[in-house]
């Protein structure tokens, strides 16, 4: 069953946002839908696509995405696995694993992608800043983190949750749209900010605690 939207808000959205540069089959924006998976306008089509319920209050939600954000990407193509932002914002969908390049990610050669031109100002966990993009199943189920990362102070040492299931050190780096960065490779900002290769000094955390020093997790 699909899941209603806020029409009122989105639609206030997509009015605010430019037209496509080109139209119909010609626009690359709307040649594969990442909603309707048709090639005609992407603006017509999404205001087709909204609903016209109101989603429930979430201010006190945990999940990191509202219920609105949360709305648009169980209603994507199943297709597309993937969320990425550009470094001029623009924001993406992809069905394979793309490839951070130098200004833009790049998507594994004859895969399908979609940029998301109408949806460019919400999704803002999502930044060029991050190593690597969104897996869209990881996003859905990402929590609001339970400490308040804002009043952590710079390489305090947290632990990082492995995909393994294991736990290893890190030290923080900030928090920023939801998310917290940590250092790689176990640097600090000294150590990290004084290599002459900034790219790759922080990476993405999804599953973050606060390293204790009477309880350490080895």
């Amino acid at each position: 069953m699909r899941v209603s939207v806020d029409k009122e808000k989105l639609m206030a959205i997509i009015k605010e946002k430019s037209e496509c540069d080109c139209t119909g089959n010609e626009c690359p924006a709307a040649n594969d839908c990442g909603l309707h998976g048709s090639d005609d306008c992407c603006d017509d089509e999404l205001r087709n696509w909204l609903d016209v319920k109101d989603l429930p209050d979430d201010s006190h939600d945990a999940y990191l995405l509202p219920a609105d954000e949360r709305a648009i990407l169980r209603n994507v193509l199943p297709k597309y696995k993937y969320i990425a932002r550009d470094s001029d914002c623009r924001l993406y969908l992809y069905a394979g694993l793309p490839v951070k390049a130098t200004t833009s990610w790049a998507p594994p050669f004859d895969s399908v992608f979609w940029c998301a031109k109408v949806f460019e100002n919400l999704f803002q966990c999502v930044q060029w800043s991050d190593e690597k993009p969104w897996l869209i199943t990881d996003l859905l189920k990402a929590k609001k983190p339970t400490v308040d990362w804002s009043k952590v102070a710079v390489d305090t040492k947290v632990l990082v949750h492995w995909s393994d299931g294991s736990w290893g050190n890190r030290h923080f780096a900030e928090y920023k749209n939801g998310v917290v960065y940590c250092f790689d490779g176990g640097k600090t900002s000294f150590t990290a900010h004084s290599s002459l290769d900034k790219k790759g000094t922080m990476a993405r955390w999804e599953d973050v605690k606060l390293y204790e020093e009477d309880n350490h997790e080895e």
